[in-house]
C-alpha cells in the first residue's frame, strides 16, 4: 500500500508527514573507479505506522479505511490500463470515423439511419477527393 496516495483522499488538507529512513549507499560510475559512499534519505510510504500525524483538526484514518481506499485506488488503476489497452487497439479516430463512413457508403439502411451525419461526410468527401 502507499500511504502518500491514500491519505490525500482520505483525508484532504491534514497536516502529516512520514518517517525518514536513512541509507548509506555506494555508488560506481565506471569499473575503474571506486565505489562512492553516498547518504541517502528515504520517505517511508508504505508502513502505516511510518505516518507521522500532525492534524489536530482532521482525524487520522484507520487502517481499514486505507486499506480499502487502496482497493479503490488498485482498481481505478486497473481501469484505466484496461482503457489504455483499448485506445491503442481501437487506433486512430480519423481511422474509426473511416471505416463507418465506407460500411455507411454501402449500406443504404445505414445511410437512411443516419441521414445528416452521411450527407455532412460525403459532402466533405466530394469537395476533397482522394488523388488518382
Amino acid at each position: 500500500m502507499r500511504f502518500d496516495l491514500i491519505i490525500p483522499r482520505r483525508a484532504p488538507g491534514a497536516k502529516y508527514t512520514f518517517v525518514i529512513k536513512t541509507q548509506t549507499v555506494f555508488s560506481q560510475t565506471s569499473l575503474d573507479t571506486l565505489p562512492v559512499e553516498k547518504t541517502e534519505h528515504v520517505y517511508i510510504y508504505d508502513d502505516y505506522n511510518a505516518i507521522i500525524w500532525n492534524d489536530r483538526d482532521i482525524e487520522k484514518p484507520t487502517l481499514e479505511k486505507c486499506q480499502a481506499e487502496w482497493a479503490i485506488i488498485l482498481r481505478e488503476r486497473n481501469i484505466e490500463a484496461v482503457y489504455d489497452a483499448r485506445r491503442k487497439a481501437y487506433g486512430n479516430i480519423a481511422d474509426q470515423l473511416d471505416m463507418i463512413w465506407h460500411d455507411m457508403n454501402s449500406n443504404p439502411t445505414l445511410q437512411a439511419q443516419f441521414p445528416q451525419f452521411y450527407a455532412m461526410i460525403k459532402a466533405v468527401k466530394d469537395s476533397n477527393p482522394l488523388p488518382k
